[in-house]
């Protein structure tokens, strides 16, 4: 219902005046159901990934000490992604297109989390277009997909967010004019992200002794936390039933509990990060079913100790982790 929402609504009020021209698309694009296309546009790049990683900016560029240009905030998702890029027809600026979509998005129940203008410092800041193609590429089948959109002219970027039982959409739209093109440009990302699935990963008591034994450590995926917090979800309680059982079950047992993150961001916050983790894993088995607290030693490694490559949605997950180590 959703989709068809937002793709009405866009269709309707972008056809006003508004004659279809002829298109040309990449290879295999297609547009997507749940937007559709300002008309007129033609889709010279996309990519779909059923689930991965992806940051969109959440306030404007700064400069760094060493003289980049990054944004002051990030929005970082998972889930299933859709990255679109259109060129917009000849006549229409970026203006009138980012004001099409942006009632699209309104009409269909999107709350606006962050949006600017221009390149000035309290725009979108300068260089833009050049800071959001280092951490959201323009998707391929287009000339810009290898450089980018720097010469990008009078940007318009908007993060917007619908809340779904079945996981919240978030879509970031930038727009402006492509100078030596002579037509707008529209660099869509969409991410449907999915309610964590419970129960999956967890291990139960027997299976945490053997391996304990057989290796000294185990990696836990069973115990939760929201991204950049060290506060322990409700959702880890089957996984720290299973730890305290095994604790309790074998008295003499003292475990050293170590955080883990992936290599997103910056080292030294990642390895405090990791450390207040597991300190927190500690706390919770000591608090709520009365682990001796002699028994169990908290430490943070941060990225140090991978057990998979840190370029893949995949492997930074896997390294994203908790582990008891035998002692």
């Amino acid at each position: 219902m959703v989709r068809m929402a937002l793709a009405a609504a866009l269709g309707v009020v972008a056809m006003v005046g508004v004659a279809q021209a002829e298109t040309k698309d990449c290879g295999k694009c297609k547009d997507i159901p749940l937007l559709s296309r300002y008309p007129g546009s033609f889709l010279v790049g996309q990519e779909q990934r059923a689930f991965d990683e992806v940051s969109l900016p959440a306030g404007p560029t700064i400069e760094t000490p060493d003289y980049k240009r990054v944004f002051s905030k990030t929005e970082d998702l998972e889930g299933r992604v859709d990255k679109l890029f259109y060129h917009g027809p000849k006549g229409r600026s970026g203006l009138e297109v980012y004001a099409n979509y942006q009632e699209a998005l309104t009409a269909a129940g999107f709350e606006t989390l962050y949006s600017c203008k221009g390149e000035t410092p309290d725009g979108c800041g300068k260089s833009f277009g050049y800071a959001y193609n280092n951490i959201n590429p323009v998707p391929g089948g287009s000339m810009e997909a290898g450089q980018g959109i720097p010469d990008l002219d009078k940007p318009r970027y908007t993060l917007a967010r619908l809340k779904r039982a079945e996981g919240d959409v978030y879509l970031g739209i930038v727009t402006g004019d492509l100078k030596f093109r002579d037509v707008a440009a529209v660099l869509i990302t969409v991410v449907e992200t999915k309610p964590m699935e419970k129960g999956l990963v967890t291990i139960d008591a027997a299976a945490l002794s053997k391996a304990l034994v057989a290796e000294g450590k185990i990696a836990l995926y069973g115990v939760y936390f929201d991204t950049d917090s060290a506060v322990v979800k409700p959702e880890s309680k089957e996984q720290l039933d299973q730890v305290a059982a095994l604790l309790k079950a074998e008295p003499a047992l003292k475990l050293l509990v170590t955080g883990h993150t992936d290599s997103t961001g910056d080292f030294a916050h990642n390895m405090k990060l990791s450390g207040e983790r597991a300190a927190a894993v500690v706390a919770a088995l000591v608090a709520n079913y009365g682990i001796d607290p002699a028994r169990l030693t908290s430490a943070g490694l941060g990225s140090t100790s991978p057990v998979a490559p840190n370029d893949t949605a995949e492997g930074k997950a896997k390294n994203r982790r908790v582990e008891l180590v035998r002692q």
